[in-house]
């Protein structure tokens, strides 16, 4: 009897330990398989979208072929969204991408929330979610870096090339996930450049305001100060001053400043066009924001450090820039709506004092040619000489002007040359650049779209004079005695200099918190917020 207990007690010894040990066992194998599951998922997933250049998850294609099969490769297809920290810091990202004017869809968001967790999932749906997070982060980052809409699709004379990326974007993905650094790599991604924090706030406070009543100053007889009535009760709360029904001298300073502030005729009356842009609401602004933290986007290497020249056609100013401060500002002329000034950057890399102006064919056809034959006097009264093709001069009145083309038309330096006293070139196949004009009343416009693309500057000689304060020989005495001599002279700069010709309807740069909102005077900012609007599609790389 004895010994029958002791067999059984070592048979129930071997079934205990059959239970109860082994069942750590079998769980770590249990979750072992599925992660090698899940991988072999991975990796037939991506040899699919490699080979077809097709794969969607969730309803949403997936792309970055070439990125996700190093990205995954080189961790042997193991799943990589398993800390639940990361899918947080993913989550909030993609979130806190509404402050950038994104659209948080294109990022998944939705399908997201749903797959926040993975229990419960067999190992194919964690080899789709998996694939999905990255394929987020992989958009969010690139719209970030680059913006969402290429630029180039909406302007053929688009000529600034999009940055490279240093490292290779597998292996900082690779790291951001070890360090659990997702919010640091996504603030490192946005620009850093001059304005993008004040457009990113000034979109977060428009949404607020557009969560709040909004009246709007009923149309009727233009406004100014000494009228009375309910409307002016509506102005004044529109321009943020205290309640009352009088249009006095704070509510004329209050339009004036509100009128210099958008590029608008400053005389403290609200007439029909002061009245409209008042009238604007929030909803307006957060796409005028939008776009403009898109064009930043493109502009991100309009950085706080070193010199520049921005052209803010949409303002009509010139803009000397160091080190993120603006050192200096003038008023400029740009060009017609049939004659629009292009978006592009290039190096400034010589000044012209004392210039002359050899008029493009399209110019001398349309403009001149019917001035000429009504009077051929018409040229030297103006200072230009005539060469024929072997560079010979002429006599306008010898010129058979029905081959004009055979000629080269030039105007000489002197007070009525198109050019005025200097001009500042940065080569382009736009034949664009700052100048100097005659026209000097043209400034006090509010509206100055008048050239056929250049730049009119309008106090250029400060400008020549801090660009060549580097140079001992071309201090102000030196510049001014070329000036006085007529003679044509050509001095280069002793670096290139960076010019950036923008477009901002919400202009960033002014000093201080408020943003100034432009006139879209090219109507360039509608294609921009239909691109934002529409679907990302999957990135090729």
């Amino acid at each position: 009897m004895k010994e029958f207990d002791l067999r059984m007690l070592r048979r129930l010894t071997v079934c205990v330990l059959l239970i109860s040990l082994p069942a750590q066992h079998i769980a770590a194998q249990t979750t072992g398989d599925s992660a090698r599951e899940a991988a072999t998922h991975l990796r037939q997933m991506l040899e699919a979208l490699t080979s077809t250049g097709q794969l969607v998850i969730e309803q949403s294609p997936i792309g970055a072929a070439n990125f996700m099969g190093q990205f995954y490769g080189a961790r042997q297809f193991r799943p990589a969204w398993t800390d639940s920290r990361d899918v947080d810091d993913l989550i909030a990202g993609i979130e806190n991408a509404r402050g950038d004017g994104l659209s948080t869809e294109d990022f998944h968001l939705s399908a997201i929330y749903r797959l926040r967790s993975p229990e419960g999932l067999n190992p194919a749906q964690t080899a789709s979610r998996d694939l999905l997070f990255t394929d987020a982060l992989v958009r969010l980052g690139f719209q970030l870096y680059y913006g969402k809409v290429n630029p180039s699709s909406l302007d053929a004379n688009w000529n600034l090339d999009r940055p490279l990326v240093k490292r290779n974007p597998a292996e900082v993905l690779a790291d951001t996930l070890q360090k659990g650094a997702i919010p640091a790599l996504l603030d490192s991604l946005r620009p850093q450049m001059l304005g993008y924090t004040k457009l990113r706030n000034a979109l977060a406070q428009e949404r607020t305001v557009s969560q709040q009543p909004q009246a709007l100053v009923p149309e009727g007889p233009t406004l100014r100060n000494g009228d009375e009535g309910e409307r002016v009760v509506t102005l004044r709360a529109r321009l943020g001053l205290r309640a009352g029904t009088a249009f006095d001298d704070d509510l004329d300073d209050a339009v004036r400043a509100f009128q210099a502030g958008n590029s608008l005729t400053v005389d403290g009356v609200v007439g029909r066009q002061t009245l409209a842009a008042i009238n604007v609401g929030p909803e307006q602004r957060i796409d005028t924001l939008r776009v403009n933290l898109e064009r930043a986007r493109w502009f991100r290497d309009m950085r706080q450090s070193g010199t520049f020249v921005a052209v803010n056609i949409a303002g009509f100013r010139v803009y000397l820039v160091r080190d993120g401060t603006i050192v200096w500002q003038t008023r400029g002329i740009v060009g017609k709506t049939y004659h629009k000034t292009p978006l592009f950057t290039e190096d400034m890399q010589y000044i012209v004092f004392n210039p002359t102006w050899t008029p493009t064919t399209r110019i001398v056809r349309n403009e001149m040619l019917p001035k000429i034959r009504k009077d051929p006097g018409y040229l030297t009264a103006r200072n230009f000489a005539v060469y024929d093709g072997s560079g010979r001069r002429i006599d306008p009145h010898q010129a058979d002007w029905s081959k004009h083309r055979q000629y080269r038309i030039v105007q000489l330096p002197g007070p009525e040359n198109a050019l005025g006293r200097v001009k500042f070139i940065f080569p382009n196949s736009h034949s664009v650049y700052l100048h100097d004009t005659p026209s000097r009343n043209l400034f006090d416009e509010s509206q100055r779209a008048f050239s056929h693309g250049c730049i009119r500057t309008e106090n250029p000689i400060e400008l020549a004079k801090l660009l060549l304060a580097d140079q001992p020989e071309w201090q102000p005495e030196a510049i001014d005695a070329v000036l006085a001599s007529g003679a044509t002279e050509t001095v280069y700069l002793t670096e290139p200099l960076p010019v950036f010709l923008l477009y901002w309807t919400a202009n960033p740069l002014p000093e201080g918190e408020e943003i100034e909102y432009l006139p879209d005077i090219y109507d360039r900012d509608g294609a921009i917020l239909k691109a934002l609007e529409t679907p990302f599609e999957a990135i090729a790389f």
